[in-house]
């Protein structure tokens, strides 16, 4: 009887076939790195992330934000992270330089974990929103509800639950915030009672995602990036995940505050009957941004 054997990969390096379809993402515009590190002793170790951003300059790409990772707001993921940023690159050769230089791996020997996600920017459609959240703003109200927010019930695993609102809520409400958002959208969009003809991502960007930019513009938040999500490049023991999300949006806003305020908004309140319909399910990271030498 043939014994199988599974293979384990290390928790902070790319599989084969991780790299193998990496050569394969083809993108005019660049690619993204998202990457999630927990380290092995809690904080940033600042000589060698440094080291491996300059190896990230010399390459022509460049580190789009670095944050310090506060809670999970949304979601079912376990993973406790200490820094979660974003690195963009001019192409692929460049990605992969990068993560096969003595650099990067003098960088993962300090992480006991790692996640890193391959996203194709959307530059266009990022305008597009940009430009409905200018265009929307005048017309969304700005009085707030007097709803207390007090976790996710009616949708489990698309709202924050007690235990997670509790955690957000017991952060810092003063300072910056980015908030990491990963989509996965349903094939057609349900309303509970029915399902219209009509794809999730559609329901999503146009009838929940205009009336909330607006509403992110409005808290005084705008966005970092949108882009759509490849596959897993680092982590998941080797899996790509390919089709595991949909797209990755982060915001960020003046504080936390202001994002709950937004959640507040009579607005915003009556998008979320789309962003239900429209979602599969999601994930949603909240970090605080940080300045270059500061630790985490």
């Amino acid at each position: 009887m043939d014994t199988v054997t599974a293979t384990t990969y290390s928790s902070v390096a790319p599989s084969p076939d991780q790299v193998r379809l990496l050569t394969r993402v083809r993108s005019k515009r660049g690619v993204y790195l998202q990457v999630h590190f927990a380290w092995v002793e809690g904080v940033l170790p600042d000589i060698a992330y440094k080291g491996c951003i300059q190896k990230l300059r010399e390459l022509d790409g460049s580190e789009t934000n670095r944050t310090r990772f506060d809670c999970l707001f949304i979601g079912h993921e376990l993973q406790s992270w200490n820094t979660l940023g974003v690195w963009f690159f001019p192409n692929t050769h460049a990605l992969l330089a990068l993560i096969r230089s003595r650099e990067f791996m003098a960088l993962t020997a300090h992480a006991k974990n790692a996640l890193a996600m391959v996203l194709v920017p959307n530059r266009a459609l990022s305008q597009r929103w940009l430009n409905l959240g200018r265009k929307l703003m005048p017309r969304s109200t700005s009085d707030q509800t007097s709803r207390v927010l007090t976790g996710g019930v009616q949708f489990t695993g698309l709202d924050p639950n007690p235990v997670q609102l509790k955690n957000f809520q017991q952060c810092d409400q003063g300072t910056p915030i980015h908030m990491f958002n990963a989509l996965k959208f349903r094939k057609f969009a349900d309303y509970g009672t029915h399902r219209q003809a009509v794809s999730g991502q559609l329901v999503y960007r146009e009838r929940y995602g205009r009336l909330a930019i607006a509403c992110i513009h409005k808290s005084g938040g705008t966005l970092v990036a949108d882009t759509q999500y490849q596959f897993t490049l680092i982590g998941a023991n080797g899996d790509p995940r390919m089709g595991q999300w949909d797209e990755v949006v982060i915001a960020q806003y003046p504080s936390r505050q202001a994002f709950l305020n937004m959640l507040r908004l009579d607005t915003y309140q009556h998008a979320l009957v789309h962003r239900q319909a429209g979602l599969e399910r999601t994930c949603l990271w909240s970090a605080t941004p940080l300045k270059t030498g500061d630790r985490t």
